[in-house]
């Protein structure tokens, strides 16, 4: 039985499995496989396995490790120091001193501490790095107490936990993939007004589209009398906003001092900027992805939604059209904030509502001059004001006193190292997309002192400096720096021609690399053959005259009636013969293909040229040029139907008008 049996290879035995199915498909008569160098496998052996470390050089290591060497020295002689001796010490010595019940030495002088439930080696420094990369970046990267369960499984050393703590959470560059477990909150800063229309905050809300293509809705908020006036569009363009803001609202209100809006493109432009130098008014935005930096029109935007949402579903499809009531019910409401109504800050009177006029509860004018009314609004409006300031800066001191309670950031300095939260959208979920931007940024100064405002820079390779708050930026001061990228010279490949091999040419086993084990099975293709004969096995040839040299062609017939080149002859694809099957075929003429894996491009089918010619006066007929074996081509005619004594008749290639006048003709004859 051992000598009809012999050991393969898996690789072998999947390559006749593919020639044998290859085979039946295609009946190729022969196959070849390509193998793996035995080079090349050792190679990948050698890279898969992992080589323990000696005996011998743990315990050099652990001899020449300045904190472990005293401790083995004692623990080999049996005799622990004294306390004075101890002193002497440095810290990481007295940690390993400290664990002496349970410090031992094995046969092969290689010190380790045992427990009642693991045998732990103590782990010389220059071997740290290594292990925390095994059991946590080749270990998917878990966090800080797994980590620390399966280096404390194996391994001991002094202050093992502060070390796998730092590099778990400082050092490695996981850091750049995962979410903290708190988010950053920077110190909170609130903006003071002390009179209307001294700060306006502008935005855009996207809703659903409504009749008349309505889409939008433009918010307008006063920060001082929270007065809102709101502006329904069918577009965010900059063109939109800044014909409502300065046709519109400082038309009816007076131009505001202050603009303060986000860093969107329909106010981050040309129009809106020279309009405000124009206008005189300032301007001011809020720092990417941080829309709280506008939070009084993005409070609004909330409350808008939430009245929206009482409308039942006819009015939502036209909410266009309640949009104005629901602000100025809005604006009739007392704030909290302020302690007064929108409207009567700004008009120094209470709004009549339709309740008033149901049951008569008209305010009641004790006025008989009009300079006593102005005295009255006067001080009633001084009164209102001082009022509304206090109370407003009593709730933000109130809300700064909460958001404070949650801060959770240092203050950066210049020269910090950074990351940067990756907020771009690049499309799908974004499961799999890093919290934080790969590249590492630099801190260039702080904008303000009394705000989080930075301004950073990439700390390798060109970059623009960018404004950010501090809630979206991470100190990294202990990541390790990045190389710059190497810079390559992009050469643009253009598309040639594609070149088949020579008949007769030899494959070269060795100019493509098997890194994937594949098999190639070249196809064989059929010999050519320039004629197809009938079924009778004789060429056919019409009677037909020919062109002699007395017939007088015109000048332009004859330039279109010119001969192709003998390259163009050489490129025309001809009809081919399959050979008989039990014809025998020699491997030599045999041109070989290997499968190449990349998409190829539809061949072009080419065609012997026609050429339209006239033998006589009249109805011209058709040629094909038919190359034949000595190079030189010969006119063909291809007569759709031949009579003696006609000439060849084609009257499909005829125009629609002459073909009953041939037809006639063929009934005569």
């Amino acid at each position: 039985m051992k000598e009809c049996s012999e050991e393969l290879s898996s690789d072998a035995i999947m390559a006749t499995i593919q020639s044998v199915c290859i085979r039946e498909e295609s009946k190729m008569g022969w196959s070849v496989a390509l193998a793996i160098a035995a080079s090349s496998m050792e190679d990948m052996s050698a890279v898969q396995s992992v080589t323990p470390i000696p005996t011998e050089q743990l315990k050099k290591a652990q001899q020449s490790d300045p904190a472990i060497r005293e401790v083995l020295d004692h623990k080999i002689l049996g005799v622990k120091p004294p306390a004075h001796v101890l002193k002497t010490y440095s810290s990481k010595t007295k940690c390993l001193f400290r664990e002496w019940d349970k410090l031992t030495v094995a046969d092969d002088d290689v010190m380790y501490r045992i427990t009642t439930t693991r045998k732990q080696l103590v782990l010389p420094e220059q071997y740290r790095l290594t292990v925390l990369q095994e059991l946590h970046n080749n270990m998917g990267h878990q966090g800080l107490d797994r980590t620390l369960s399966l280096i404390r499984d194996r391994f001991f050393w002094p202050y093992m936990q502060s070390d796998v703590e730092h590099y778990v959470t400082k050092a490695c560059t996981c850091l750049k993939q995962k979410k903290p477990c708190r988010d950053t909150r920077a110190p909170l800063t609130n903006v003071v007004t002390t009179q209307p229309f001294e700060l306006v905050s502008v935005d855009f809300l996207h809703l659903d589209q409504c009749k008349g293509g309505y889409e939008y809705i433009l918010v307008v908020v006063d920060h001082f009398t929270r007065f809102a006036q709101v502006y329904a569009t069918t577009s965010k363009s900059g063109k939109t906003a800044a014909n409502l803001i300065f046709n519109d609202f400082a038309l009816k209100f007076g131009f505001p001092a202050r603009i303060h809006h986000d860093q969107g493109g329909e106010f981050e432009n040309q129009l809106f900027m020279q309009l405000k130098t124009i206008s005189g008014v300032a301007g001011s935005r809020t720092t990417p992805y941080h829309p709280m930096g506008n939070g009084q029109v993005e409070r609004m935007n909330r409350t808008l939604l939430q009245m929206l949402k009482t409308l039942n579903n006819t009015q939502k499809s036209n909410w266009k059209e309640h949009l104005n009531k629901l602000v100025y019910a809005y604006n009739c409401t007392r704030s909290e904030v302020t302690g007064y109504a929108p409207f009567y800050l700004l008009y120094g009177r209470s709004p009549r509502l339709p309740v008033d006029v149901l049951f008569g509860l008209l305010p009641q004018s004790n006025f008989t001059k009009q300079r006593d009314y102005v005295e009255k609004w006067k001080q009633g409006m001084e009164e209102a004001y001082a009022i509304a300031s206090k109370n407003a800066q009593r709730a933000a001191e109130k809300g700064k006193r909460y958001y404070d309670s949650k801060v959770r950031s240092t203050v950066l300095h210049p020269g910090d190292r950074v990351l940067v939260k990756n907020l771009t959208p690049r499309g799908g979920p974004g499961k799999l997309r890093n919290y934080w931007e790969d590249s590492i940024h630099t801190v260039v100064r702080q904008l303000g002192s009394d705000i989080p405002v930075y301004e950073v820079r990439p700390e390798r390779g060109p970059g623009r400096s960018r404004v950010l708050h501090r809630n979206i930026l991470m100190p990294c001061d202990h990541l390790p720096f990045e190389t710059p990228p190497e810079l390559s010279s992009k050469t643009k490949i253009g598309r040639g021609k594609r070149v088949q091999p020579a008949k007769g040419q030899e494959m070269d086993e060795d100019s493509e690399e098997d890194d994937n084990l594949s098999y190639v099975f070249p196809q064989v293709h059929s010999e050519l053959t320039f004629a197809k004969n009938n079924q009778a096995g004789t060429e056919v040839e019409p009677e037909l005259s020919y062109p002699t040299e007395e017939d007088k062609v015109p000048e332009q017939m004859a330039s279109a009636l010119s001969l192709p080149d003998d390259d163009y002859l050489r490129d025309i694809s001809l009809p081919s013969e399959t050979a008989p099957d039990d014809q025998s075929e020699s491997f030599e003429d045999v041109v070989v293909e290997p499968a190449v894996p990349t998409y190829q491009l539809p061949q072009r089918n080419r065609h012997p040229p026609r050429r339209t010619t006239y033998d006589q006066l009249g109805t011209p007929t058709c040629y094909n040029i038919v190359p034949v074996y000595n190079g030189q081509p010969t006119w063909n005619p291809v007569p759709l139907c031949t009579v003696s004594g006609l000439i060849p008749l084609l009257p499909l290639t005829q125009p629609p008008y002459l073909w009953p006048s041939l037809i006639n003709g063929l009934r005569l004859v």
